[in-house]
């Protein structure tokens, strides 16, 4: 694994251990997206969020959390680190009846060298995302459903 790319996987490890319940659903693509087309279909969400290292050309900062439609994903000025385009994943996944809205959630990576520790600008990111989820997850538990 290359260091920073393992951003996503951090922050959804550290969800799940925070044991929130909620009505999201959290897949771990230890892999890439592209392993989990598969068990995304079986779920048939309406929302995507993919939660990743990014990559952009608009100044930002190591470490940095961007939320971004899929659309600028697109567009170029901000892309994920994996093989295969979160579009045509996406595309595809469409075409399954899933996934009308789709959002990035990234954090600007800094080293893509090969290695397991994440830089220490992207481990703040992290953490700063994992607050802001494990915040939003929690006001749409379970509990909270009628």
């Amino acid at each position: 694994m290359r260091s920073d790319d393992r951003a996503g996987l951090e922050v959804c490890r550290r969800l799940k251990r925070l044991g929130i319940r909620s009505q999201a659903r959290m897949i771990e693509c230890e892999f890439g997206l592209e392993t989990c087309v598969d068990r995304i279909a079986d779920e048939r969400p309406k929302r995507l969020v993919v939660v990743d290292a990014v990559l952009t050309t608009e100044g930002s900062e190591a470490g940095e959390v961007i939320i971004a439609k899929l659309e600028d994903v697109v567009e170029g000025f901000l892309a994920t680190t994996h093989n295969v385009p979160l579009s045509m994943m996406v595309k595809y996944l469409r075409a399954l009846g899933c996934c009308e809205e789709v959002y990035v959630l990234g954090v600007v990576a800094k080293n893509l060298d090969f290695g397991e520790e994440l830089s220490p600008e992207v481990m703040k990111g992290v953490e700063k995302l994992v607050n802001v989820l494990a915040e939003a997850l929690s006001s749409c538990s379970e509990d909270r459903v009628g």
